[in-house]
Formats: C-alpha cells, sequence, structure tokens
C-alpha cells in the first residue's frame, strides 16, 4: 500500500528528440511502453509546479524512450523541459498481469527465506540490468545487503498484501552480502 500524495516516477526528461516537441527521456520504470495506457501523466520542470500531461506517443529507442506530450509543440519548448520530471499518482498505473508487480510495490517488502521460514531482511532497491531480468537489493537484518535476482525460481512468492516476499536462496546467498562474508 502506498502513502497518501505518493508519487510514482516515470523518469527524467533529458533532451528534445527532433523539431515536433518529443522529448527523449529516461525512464525509471519498467516497461515505460506502458506510458501510452496512463493517459495523463504529470510533468515537473525543476523549479515549477507539476503539470498534468496528455501522452500523445511514446516509443521506446534503446535505453531511452521517445515521449510526445500535449502542449509540447516544438524543440524550443521541449528543451526548456530538459531535467523535469514525469510522475503519476500510483492509481493511475494500468494493471498488471497476475504474478507481475511495479517496482515501487516490492520496496520494503519483507523478505523471507523459503528454507527456514525466517524473515532475512527488507528489499531497499530494485537495479535494472541490461539482462533478462531485474535484481532485488535486500538489506540485511544481521547487517550488509545481498542481490535477489528477480526470477519466479528464485523468488517463488510475492505476497503484496502482508508485505513480504519468500527467496529460495542460492546457496551462500546471505553469507555473501553480509560484513566478512564470501569474497568473490
Amino acid at each position: 500500500m502506498t502513502a497518501p500524495g505518493a508519487r510514482i516516477a516515470l523518469g527524467e526528461v533529458v533532451a528534445p528528440q527532433g523539431l515536433d516537441g518529443s522529448l527523449r527521456v529516461y525512464p525509471s520504470m519498467d516497461a515505460p511502453q506502458r506510458l501510452v495506457k496512463m493517459g495523463t501523466v504529470f510533468l515537473e520542470p525543476p523549479g515549477q509546479p507539476a503539470q498534468a500531461r496528455r501522452v500523445l506517443a511514446v516509443r521506446v529507442q534503446g535505453e531511452l524512450v521517445i515521449l510526445r506530450l500535449e502542449g509540447v509543440e516544438d524543440r524550443t519548448a521541449a528543451e526548456r523541459l530538459r531535467g523535469a520530471r514525469l510522475w503519476v499518482p500510483p492509481a493511475a498505473l494500468p494493471p498488471l498481469p497476475e504474478g507481475e508487480y511495479y517496482w515501487f510495490q516490492l520496496i520494503g517488502l519483507r523478505v523471507r527465506d523459503r528454507k527456514t521460514g525466517g524473515v532475512v531482511g527488507t528489499v531497499v532497491h530494485v537495479l535494472r540490468t541490461r539482462g533478462v531480468h531485474d535484481v532485488l537489493e535486500v538489506q540485511l537484518d544481521q547487517g550488509g545487503s545481498a542481490l535477489v535476482p528477480a526470477l519466479k525460481a528464485v523468488i517463488p512468492r510475492v505476497d503484496l498484501a502482508a508485505g513480504e516476499l519468500e527467496v529460495d536462496p542460492l546457496p551462500g546467498l546471505w553469507e555473501a552480502g553480509r560484513p566478512g562474508g564470501e569474497e568473490e
């Protein structure tokens, strides 16, 4: 559950794209093509209040998203938005298929070891990778942190209502992340 007034970061405008007002956006969300389903996003230029803008077009280009927003008609207008942040309230996000989660939903979940049944830590960050899957950073209760691949075989259960997920740890996973643990 998210706090009232919570904002879900979608990305940051890094540059204009072309002459038609398109924006190059570095996404801070997985599956940025979902932006088009949101319909409206909040655009917050540095030092200015946020404004709701209708999404006109979205395309993914490498690691960036090329985004057209209502009211941004030319390169000059797009240039003024460099550094602007894009966000939505959590309720604006489209529903996901069963078994899929938004990153913000995972942060703060307690991590339970499937083998021992005990809680070992808390998810503090989701790392984007260029690989097939993301990685959860878990702050361990005993100190240190561990990186857990976001794979169904490793994370067989996520229970948002209970505020926890279950990890079937690879051998040595928890020990490697603790101070004085295994070195690579």
